[in-house]
């Protein structure tokens, strides 16, 4: 049996897409009705660059401790917050 993964690492079988067919030609769908935009949504003007960085044991756990400490930013948001303060303090 084939089986595909999708972006978010769940496995599908061609039965799977199958059944997802046969909802996608059962629905009453309008061509002309714009769909809703995904991705990501923008945080300025541009899109945002990647900066990629290498972070040794001892920061990457204080950071990931961080994280989860809940209060609902993402290691990305605690990276940009810090960065911010950093560079931008007066």
């Amino acid at each position: 049996m084939t089986t595909y993964r999708t972006k978010t690492g769940k496995l599908m079988t061609e039965a799977d897409l199958d059944a997802l067919a046969a909802d996608v030609l059962a629905a009453d769908y309008d061509p002309n009705v714009a769909l809703p935009k995904v991705g990501r949504p923008r945080m300025g003007s541009e899109p945002a660059d990647v900066a990629h960085v290498r972070l040794e044991p001892e920061l990457r756990a204080a950071l990931e401790e961080r994280v989860a400490r809940g209060d609902g930013e993402s290691l990305s948001d605690v990276i940009r917050i810090a960065l911010r303060a950093y560079l931008f303090a007066a």
